[in-house]
């Protein structure tokens, strides 16, 4: 188990490794959205029987040294900090497409992530520059980086992933911005069934 107070993002993606390997024996697809991207990179740097893998609005940012250096002092400020419902309503409709066109949807994040646990949050912001550099150019297997047309938040890092990986390719969903899913699906599934095709 993780102390979360005192844990690091190597310590949970240990947890997603055994995870992982104790179900799967050959090597497999990673898929992953937003801070889950980051994670699919992390876990295949480490040398992960990854095949090829699919990074959905990823979260990977080259961040000045200023911010990494503050990034220990801002996880001890989010364990000790509720969450702030206006603030994440207000940027969460900001991150997706057509003003949360579908409300049951939008309720259900909301309450998935005001029960969620604060410690894990800081504990992944916290360390998140303990990851860097992130050496991208070391990743050899194909990789599809997918990203909203709306979105303004993680856009212009997407294009400098796909820059850097040396086997990568880009796809930019239409009527849709960082959350993907249920925003476009038809273009969305066409993207990623389409590279999975290409293998």
């Amino acid at each position: 188990s993780i102390s979360y107070s005192k844990g690091t993002i190597f310590d949970y993606l240990s947890v997603l490794e055994t995870f992982i390997h104790s179900r799967i024996q050959r090597d497999y697809i990673l898929m992953g959205h937003s801070l889950g991207g980051l994670l699919s990179m992390a876990i295949m740097r480490r040398g992960a029987p990854v095949s090829r893998s699919i990074w959905m609005e990823p979260a990977i940012f080259d961040l000045p040294l200023k911010t990494r250096l503050m990034l220990p002092l801002f996880r001890h400020y989010m364990r000790y900090t509720p969450h702030n419902k206006e603030a994440v309503i207000k940027r969460n409709a900001e991150l997706m497409w057509n003003d949360w066109a579908h409300p049951s949807k939008r309720e259900a994040f909301l309450n998935a992530y005001f029960n969620s646990d604060r410690h894990t949050h800081a504990l992944l912001v916290g360390t998140y520059g303990k990851l860097y550099p992130w050496k991208l150019e070391t990743i050899q297997q194909p990789v599809l980086c997918i990203r909203g047309e709306k979105d303004t938040f993680i856009s212009e890092a997407t294009l400098k992933i796909v820059e850097r990986l040396p086997n990568a390719q880009l796809a930019i969903i239409p009527q849709a911005a960082h959350f993907l899913l249920h925003e476009n699906n038809d273009a969305l599934f066409k993207a990623i069934y389409d590279f999975l095709g290409s293998g």
